[in-house]
C-alpha cells in the first residue's frame, strides 16, 4: 500500500483497529451471534465453552475509543506515511474476556476448557463454521504503542469493565438475550465432553 501510494504520490496513513466490542457486536469463540448466546449463559449460571485452556490472548476494547482513536488519526500530518494499531492499551486471556462480562452480571462464570484441537476435529457443521477456525483459536493481540508515542494527549474515556456493562445492560434492555431454553453448539459440546471426562476424573 504504501508503495501504490508513494509511486502516485497520494499520503497514505494506514489504520488496524483491534477487536472492538459495543452493544451490537459482542465476540465469542465459537458463534456468529454477536455474542448474546454467552451473555445469556454467564446471566443464567449456565457453563460457558472457552476453547483451550483459556489462556489464548484476545485484543478486546471498546469500540467507542476506538472510534475516537481513528477520528485522532484521520487527517492528522504527522500520521500520513505512518501505520497504527488502535485498540486498548492492553490485552486479556479468554478466561479473563468472560470473567470480565459476568462481572457485568454479578456472577462468578462456570467456565468449561475443552482442547482447541478437539473441537476442530469435531465433525459437524457448527464446528466448521466456528469463529475458532478462523480467528479465536489464535492469539490475537497487538501492541498500540506507536500511537500512544504519536498521539500522547489522548486519554481512553471508558473502563472496559464498565464498557462490558454497559453493553450488557443495553442489550438486555432491548430484550435481545436468548432464553434459559436456548440450546447451542456449545451445549452440545460441553455435554459430551463432560461425558467423556467424567469417568476419567473418577478414576483419578
Amino acid at each position: 500500500l504504501f508503495g501504490a501510494a508513494g509511486q502516485a504520490d497520494l499520503p497514505l496513513t494506514v489504520v488496524r483497529p483491534a477487536y472492538s466490542f459495543g452493544p451490537r457486536f459482542i465476540l465469542s469463540f465459537m458463534g456468529r451471534d454477536g455474542g448474546r448466546s454467552m451473555l445469556a449463559r454467564l446471566r443464567d449460571g449456565r457453563p460457558v465453552l472457552v476453547p483451550g485452556d483459556g489462556t489464548t490472548l484476545i485484543h478486546a476494547g471498546c469500540a467507542y475509543d476506538t472510534g475516537r482513536m481513528i477520528a485522532a488519526v484521520a487527517g492528522a500530518p504527522h500520521a500520513v506515511g505512518r501505520d497504527y494499531t488502535v485498540g486498548q492499551r492492553t490485552f486479556m486471556t479468554h478466561d479473563a474476556y468472560v470473567q470480565m462480562f459476568a462481572r457485568a452480571f454479578g456472577v462468578t462464570p462456570q467456565i468449561v476448557h475443552i482442547p482447541t484441537d478437539v473441537i476442530v476435529a469435531v465433525d459437524a457443521p457448527e464446528a466448521r463454521r466456528s469463529l475458532l477456525h478462523d480467528l479465536t483459536r489464535f492469539n490475537v493481540a497487538f501492541s498500540v504503542k506507536r500511537f500512544c508515542a504519536d498521539f500522547p494527549a489522548f486519554a481512553w474515556q471508558w473502563d472496559l469493565d464498565e464498557w462490558a456493562a454497559h453493553c450488557v445492560a443495553w442489550n438486555a434492555a432491548q430484550g435481545l438475550l436468548p432464553g434459559r431454553d436456548e440450546t447451542i453448539f456449545d451445549d452440545r459440546l460441553i455435554a459430551a465432553w463432560e461425558e467423556r471426562v467424567a469417568p476419567l476424573r473418577a478414576g483419578v
